[in-house]
């Protein structure tokens, strides 16, 4: 298995088996920092890759996610 589905395999396990996309939230505790940290990094252009859908959310997908960790090798949240 390669890096990047061991990420997601390890982000399944964390209780988000059955999500396609995340939100900002979830995804700042996947990766350990706040949420505001993450929308700066967004202005900054930093951050994992995201869409913003209709209603301005913004929202991650798991691939996206685990291509910025195996990049950075960051993983903070522990298992729920």
């Amino acid at each position: 298995m390669d890096t990047i589905n061991q990420t997601i395999a390890q982000i399944d396990e964390m209780g988000y088996k059955n999500k396609i996309t995340l939100n900002e939230a979830t995804v700042a505790k996947i990766i350990g920092v706040s949420s505001s940290t993450l929308s700066n990094w967004r202005k900054e252009g930093l951050g994992p890759n995201y869409k913003k859908i209709d209603n301005g959310k913004v929202i991650y997908t798991k691939q996206a996610i685990a291509e910025w960790l195996s990049q950075t090798k960051r993983l903070k949240h522990k298992r729920r």
